[in-house]
């Protein structure tokens, strides 16, 4: 009878590689590509305000430097941050709260409707919405046309789609009208006082990075796991919001506007679905 010998060390690599390989998970390549790294996901209530209050301390530094369209934006966004910080303490501190809650802030408040006059730009793949987005903000805010392809090289767009936080910095390194920064709120009574702010007070239309999927009961035209698009109007009290889409375009044809409405529960859902919770405001 022969006797059998085993190798110790190649033993071990098969029963490690074995382990590796049934741990890996795979990679879902999706139109209008989803990008979860270069963004915080939310932990709790007192992460709501922390990347914007860090901006808004980044862009006080540097504040002999913003335009006076600028300064006047970021104070107004100091004050809205500030007197939502204070509200959620108080609202945690009466009865406790969660980030699924839709309105931590009880008071109502009726906003006039309001739209922006905002050209869509066809985005010209399934994972250019970031470039697309930037591209007819940019527009909107400067009236100059910049080419998508040289806004997702400065992004660093690839196929796998583009870091948020890019989009910031392009941003606000392009234009002296606003100071963009990233709000990861899912609160309805926030989001309505962020949309108001940037439609009526700013003239700037917002980002919003979602994830939403086509039902018969909502107003979404196509499903995506990831997608950036602009807040272009609103409805009287926010009720609904009207979406300029660069993806509209590229599916239904050049004769579309690019423009559709959803309610705000259907957008802040959205913005919950998404890992991110991504508003650029």
């Amino acid at each position: 009878m022969k006797k059998i010998k085993i190798n110790v060390k190649k033993l071990v690599f098969c029963f490690l590689a074995i382990f590796c390989l049934a741990n890996v998970h795979p990679i879902n390549y999706v139109s209008a590509q989803e990008e979860t790294s270069g963004g915080a996901k939310l932990k709790s209530e007192n992460d709501f305000f922390e990347r914007e209050e860090n901006m808004i301390r980044k862009l006080k530094k540097k504040k002999s430097q913003l335009s006076q369209s600028q300064k006047k934006d970021l104070e107004a966004k100091m004050k809205i941050i500030n007197e939502e910080n204070n509200s959620l303490k108080v609202e945690r501190n009466a009865c406790g709260s969660s980030l699924e809650d839709d309105e931590l802030v009880s008071t109502e408040t009726i906003y006039p409707a309001r739209k922006l006059n905002m050209k869509s730009c066809k985005q010209i793949n399934g994972y250019y919405c970031g470039p697309a987005t930037t591209k007819q903000t940019l527009q909107y805010l400067t009236g100059k046309s910049y080419k998508q392809g040289d806004i997702a090289k400065a992004l660093g767009t690839t196929k796998d789609g583009t870091d948020g936080t890019q989009i910031v910095k392009y941003l606000n390194m392009k234009q002296k009208k606003v100071n963009y920064m990233i709000s990861t709120t899912t609160n309805t009574a926030e989001l309505k006082k962020r949309i108001c702010h940037d439609i009526t007070i700013a003239d700037a239309p917002p980002i919003v990075r979602l994830k939403f999927v086509v039902k018969e009961d909502n107003n979404w035209l196509f499903s995506t796991k990831g997608h950036f698009l602009n807040i272009s109007g609103y409805s009287r009290g926010i009720k609904k919001v009207q979406l300029t889409d660069p993806n509209i375009r590229r599916l239904f044809g050049n004769d579309k506007t690019g423009k559709y409405n959803v309610t705000i529960k259907e957008l802040r859902q959205a913005l919950i679905d998404h890992p991110n919770h991504h508003m650029y405001w």
